[in-house]
């Protein structure tokens, strides 16, 4: 491991709760940039994300496609037992972004299950879901139906 990348980590962090076993978090000691996540400067033209670096230096080169998730959910950690490869949608369905917290979600705002019966997804948006039933509802409002009977003056 590189010396200067050794001098900059603290390996007395936290230990997460969720799983003791792997150790306490080894965290970057700079400053985290505008994502949260410490960098590493290896040479003068190149730039790496820590975290990155440390799976690249301890474990080897990140398989093609996938990207490095922290399993203790600290972007300043950079112990490479709390890092894993994973795909961009399981690294999403693992965070807490809105895309976690709407696919959680059981029924439509107005109480609808979303069971398969009653959901859409849209072919040009295939990870969005649509309530069924209130498609219905909406088709039945009185302004609608009155707009399936103008016919276009030709």
């Amino acid at each position: 491991m590189s010396e200067r990348f050794e001098r900059l980590i603290d390996k007395d962090g936290p230990t997460p709760s969720t799983f003791r076993h792997r150790g306490p978090c080894w965290l970057w000691r700079l400053e985290p940039g505008k994502n949260g996540y410490g960098s590493f400067r290896p040479s003068r033209s190149l730039r790496w994300i820590a975290h990155r670096y440390s799976w690249e230096i301890h474990r080897g080169p990140i398989p093609a496609g996938l990207v490095i998730d922290h399993l203790c959910r600290n972007r300043m950690c950079v112990n490479p037992s709390h890092l894993e490869p994973v795909t961009t949608a399981e690294n999403n369905r693992r965070g807490m972004g809105i895309s976690t917290f709407n696919a959680l979600k059981k029924e439509c705002p107005y109480g609808h299950p979303y069971t398969p019966e009653n959901t859409y997804r849209p072919p040009s948006r295939p990870n969005t879901r649509k309530c069924i039933e209130c498609a219905r509802i909406r088709d039945r409002q009185p302004h609608r139906l009155a707009r399936k009977h103008v016919r276009k003056a030709a």
